[in-house]
């Protein structure tokens, strides 16, 4: 379950427009930036900066809502649940609030 994590983790970032760079190349100082750190699973950081950062914040919060949804509708007698019921939907390292 952790990678599917790890996976999720990484598709938010890049759908908010992080860039995934090599640890070794993390660069310091200049703009403000944000970095998330995977020394495990693709030993990279992922990089952006604050608009990047505000979209990450508004497409986990969509992600967190549209679980909450889901679960609402689910109902185990009619339908099968959704990915979003049992799937990763608030992964690790990205509580931004």
């Amino acid at each position: 379950m952790w990678k599917t994590q790890i996976a999720s983790a990484a598709a938010l970032l890049e759908q908010a427009g992080f860039r995934r760079e090599p640890s070794a190349q993390a660069a310091t100082g200049g703009a403000p930036r944000y970095e998330f750190h995977d020394p495990d699973f693709c030993r990279c950081v992922y990089v952006g900066g604050e608009r990047e950062y505000a979209e990450l914040q508004r497409v986990r919060a969509a992600r967190v809502d549209q679980h909450y949804r889901e679960l609402r509708a689910f109902n185990p007698s009619a339908n099968s649940p959704g990915p979003m019921v049992w799937g990763a939907w608030n992964p690790q390292g990205l509580d931004l609030e």
